[in-house]
């Protein structure tokens, strides 16, 4: 709980302190809201549906989606991973409690969720006697699955297995893949990062006829499959209670099949570091008696198995369960009784442990992990590659198959070899027999080398090149046919700015030749950043992205790239781009990806203002008072963006292409004016202080980007400098001194401390120069 944000509420009649409370609203709504949080233990799957997906079925459902959900501790990747789900039970959009900001009024509200027990209804307490069924019943609506009816009887049973890596980890998992695939089973190994594409996720667990795995969040899956599917569950030593509340018992209430698999202490790996006779191993209620604490250290976090392959073998086949032997009970009666199945599905049992060893393409949904299924064309990959050489580093590409490029702002290499790229080293091997020398050299793959602190978040790549004895290159487990391309989410890269500045566009530049065929390679993984832009990425490659989890093996490819090209702030110079992309084309791209309707008329007879409002600095204390003019004085249409509005890129998009004018301070939300119409005005309010920055990262790239720019300065008294600091105090009389101390001064001085009260006279003029600059004459 103490991950979650207290709620105030205050209640009687004179809490607004207003004779009229309505007047105190910003947002009035006709349906009532539910307010719950996000944070606790989310990131945990478990967790997740078991407190805040069922519940919310629970507290919601019967409003028949007429309620409005306000999330506090909003995460934005929750959001979006749960979003099949939040739509089938809300007909709004959610609205982020943490930056909304705005007044709301409801007629009615509910302020947490009901609970009633793990992944368990209580029918007796839900409004419209709801069960598990229908719950379960409600995720195949909201996911389009199947959720009656098990294989077909001349079909292979289909086993889901949850790999795990941290702890609680099937150690020799290989060796028991090896052995249930030659007993005839269909296996799908699912990974973590797999889980993280739910709507792909729930069709894959959907499937399967079996799932099974270790105790451990992995198993929540189990609300996905089909009425009479089978749980299979590993208990780790000690942990026979958690296995029956978590996962046993409702497995029941869901109308699946439940088995469990306990294994002995020689299976454990505590056996091995504490021996037989320590009470950790043959009395772990010691332990426990010792705190919770204490218990999960060891058997949770702690603990790993190494299956008897014989020994389970022997279950198995001889059809008796472990914890039943001395009773000589089969195991394979109780099967029968309890599944329509073949009989050999009695060695799904056995299959908890296995993790595919299979090799070829992995599938999430139409996207493939792995091997490319063509043949590579060399002659074409040479040429693709070719174009990211420049200058005087063609002739050294042409005669080695390698070129090092590196600038002010970026260093590229690429490599036009086969190479082998080990992930737990992060080290690209270029084994070549005419290069008698070892070279070794490290690059930091994200084009910002001219600011030293954003490098340091970025974890370098060392590539080694020579020939194989001298430079040793571990065998490769995974090989594609396709380049790989391998850059960072480090730096800056969480701020819109520099995620189109240092990612998405210098990615554009480096793979969109390409046409999909590549493998991304990502270093230092940003979950967040990733499902923000995951539209984008696809839209580059058909392939997963390497480095998303914490799996580390070797991958060969036919060529590589380490780094991306970059030119300038939010620009493309088409002479050093591949085929001549311009800014333009980068803009279609984006619209493509985002399914914008792109506006091809501006209205300036009565032009939309999209005015980006801001939470913490760099705020118009006077916003309404702005907005009031430009609707009731110039006739325009007025949008005002929220913060939380600009990080759902797919609608918000959408609003800023419909839009004639984009009005804001200095800040990351001006890079949405990549989404403007072509022709469209960007009116950039500049902060005190901040000339020199406003024009290089927004001024200058505007008419590249295909936009007309007006600079607003604001005057000494329209900022909030002004009123704290007086007119003769160097931060307001004299910049330059405050720059000459460093970026932190400024920093504190302007981007973190400066508001602003816009003088709405010169502002309205700056609105109708606006208009001129887009054809609007005088008269």
């Amino acid at each position: 709980m103490k991950e979650v944000t207290p709620i105030q509420i205050l209640h009687g009649t004179n809490i607004t302190q207003r004779k009229n409370a309505s007047s105190y609203c910003e947002v009035t709504h006709q349906v009532p809201a539910i307010i719950f949080s996000t944070g606790g233990f989310i990131g945990n799957v478990f967790h997740e549906i078991n407190e805040i997906i069922i519940p919310l079925f629970l507290t919601s459902r019967h409003f028949n989606s007429q309620v409005q959900f306000i999330i506090t501790d909003y995460a934005d990747w929750w959001v979006f991973k749960y979003k099949e789900v939040l739509k089938q039970l809300s007909s709004f959009e959610v609205i982020n409690g943490d930056e909304d900001g705005r007044v709301h009024c409801f007629h009615g509200a509910v302020f947490g969720l009901r609970y009633h027990d793990n992944l368990a209804l209580n029918s007796s307490e839900i409004p419209g006697d709801y069960t598990m069924a229908d719950f379960r019943q409600f995720l195949g609506k909201s996911y389009n699955l199947t959720m009656k009816g098990l294989m077909k009887p001349n079909k292979k049973p289909k086993i889901l297995f949850i790999s795990r890596k941290e702890t609680r980890v099937l150690l020799n998992e290989d060796e028991m893949v090896k052995m249930m695939l030659s007993l005839g089973f269909e296996i799908h190994w699912a990974k973590a990062h797999e889980m993280l594409y739910l709507d792909k996720f729930a069709e894959v667990v959907n499937s399967c006829d079996i799932i099974l795995g270790a105790h451990g969040a992995g198993l929540t899956n189990e609300v996905f499959l089909r009425d009479g599917a089978v749980v299979v569950q590993i208990v780790p030593l000690a942990l026979n209670w958690a296995s029956d509340i978590y996962y046993g018992n409702p497995a029941h209430i869901m109308g699946l099949k439940y088995m469990d698999y306990k294994i002995v202490a020689k299976e454990s790996s505590l056996y091995d570091v504490y021996g037989p006779d320590d009470p950790i191993v043959f009395d772990p209620l010691v332990v426990f008696e010792q705190g919770y604490r204490s218990a999960r250290s060891l058997y949770i976090d702690g603990q790993n198995v190494t299956i008897d392959i014989a020994r389970f073998k022997a279950v198995i086949l001889s059809g008796e369960k472990e914890e039943e032997m001395e009773k000589k009970e089969p195991i394979f009666r109780k099967l029968l009784v309890f599944s329509a199945l073949p009989i050999f599905i009695l060695l799904l049992f056995f299959i908890h442990h296995q993790q595919p060893l299979y090799s070829g393409l992995q599938t999430i949904g139409n996207r493939k992990i792995g091997v490319f299924v063509e043949k590579v064309d060399l002659n074409k990959l040479h040429l693709q590659l070719r174009k990211l050489v420049r200058g005087k580093d063609v002739a050294e590409f042409e005669a080695t198959g390698f070129a090092y490029d590196v600038d002010n702002f970026t260093e590229v290499c690429v490599i036009n070899k086969p190479i082998i790229y080990d992930e737990q080293s992060m080290t690209v091997y270029v084994p070549s027999e005419d290069e008698n020398e070892l070279t070794k050299m490290m690059v930091r793959p994200y084009p910002r080398r001219e600011d030293p602190y954003a490098m340091e978040q970025v974890t370098p790549v060392q590539i080694i090149r020579g020939n194989y004895s001298s430079i040793n290159p571990p065998a490769c487990q995974i090989t594609h046919n396709v380049p790989g391309l391998f850059y960072s989410f480090a730096g800056f890269a969480e701020n819109p700015f520099h995620a189109f500045n240092e990612i998405i566009i210098p990615l554009f530049l480096t793979s969109r030749h390409f046409e999909s065929k590549v493998q991304f390679v990502l270093t230092d993984f940003r979950g967040r950043w990733y499902w923000k832009y995951t539209q984008v990425l696809k839209e580059l490659t058909l392939f997963e992205n390497i480095g998303m989890d914490a799996t580390k093996r070797v991958h060969c490819f036919p060529a590589g790239v380490v780094g991306l090209r970059y030119h300038e702030n939010l620009a493309v110079n088409s002479d050093d781009a591949p085929l001549g992309y311009t800014m333009q084309d980068v803009r279609q791209f984006l619209w493509n990806t985002y399914n914008v309707k792109v506006k091809t008329k501006l209205n300036l007879k009565r032009p939309k203002v999209l005015l980006v409002s801001r939470r913490g600095s760099r705020i118009f204390l006077n916003e309404d008072e702005m907005v009031n003019m430009m609707e009731q004085e110039l006739g325009f249409q007025v949008y005002r963006a929220m913060p939380n509005e600009t990080k759902k890129l797919d609608k918000f998009a959408q609003i800023v292409n419909s839009c004639e004018i984009m009005v804001g301070a200095h800040g990351a939300g001006l890079t949405n004016a990549l989404f403007l119409p072509t022709g469209a005005t960007m009116i950039q309010i500049v902060p005190l202080g901040l000339n020199w920055a406003s024009d290089h990262y927004f001024g200058e790239p505007a008419p590249g980007i295909g936009l007309k720019y007006i600079r607003y300065k604001v005057w000494r008294n329209e900022t909030s400098l002004y009123e704290k600091y007086g007119p003769d105090h160097p931060i307001v009389s004299d910049a330059a001194s405050i720059w000459a101390k460093g970026y932190m001064a400024v920093k504190e001085a302007y981007v973190d401390e400066q508001n602003f009260r816009i003088n709405l006279d010169r502002f309205k003029e700056t609105l109708l120069e606006a208009l001129r600059l887009m054809g609007v004459s005088d008269s």
